[in-house]
């Protein structure tokens, strides 16, 4: 599981930041050791905060990568999105389940792609002999492009989800 979540500007709002936080602590904890599990944190940048690794021997690291998150900049997650792929895909283990869960508040504003065209490429991987990776995406309170989130997810045979502070 490659973990991407939204570290812009508007994450500092109604502390969504923290609540994410606190989520993935929550989501951490049902976590086998053996499970493998890393980080991405976006704003208008792509930032590589933990390489998907064994939870046993990665967890206090993971944890102390979350602690430090802060919010700023724009939104890029898209390009996001495809760097979890990316990093998914390149461990080349059809043994596993595949899977990338995206998190963000808000409208992409800063990608190098759309998402229709994200959305292609996620329906290419989809179809294609070998490894899979399923997108899982959160709308993460009333400003995500909950339409956009939804498509780039079904496009890899995932799932949309929406979340808020109260129930992240």
């Amino acid at each position: 599981i490659m973990l991407v979540l939204d570290t812009s500007g508007s994450m500092s709002e109604e502390g969504k930041l923290d609540s994410a936080k606190r989520g993935l602590k929550v989501f951490l904890s049902q976590l086998s050791p053996n499970d493998r599990v890393g980080l991405i944190s976006f704003n208008d940048q792509v930032f590589y905060n933990q390489a998907v690794a064994p939870f046993r021997r990665d967890r206090a690291r993971l944890l102390s990568q979350i602690n430090q998150l802060f919010p700023g900049g724009e939104t890029a997650v898209y390009d996001a999105s495809e760097a979890g792929l990316k990093a998914i895909q390149g461990l080349h283990d059809p043994t596993r389940i595949n899977a990338v869960v995206v998190l963000t508040d808000g409208e992409d504003n800063q990608s190098n792609q759309t998402a229709t065209e994200l959305a292609r490429k996620l329906q290419q991987q989809a179809r294609s002999e070998g490894l899979s990776v399923r997108v899982y995406t959160i709308a993460y309170g009333q400003e995500a492009n909950r339409a956009e989130l939804q498509e780039i997810a079904a496009a890899s045979g995932g799932k949309g989800y929406e979340g808020d502070t109260s129930d992240i």
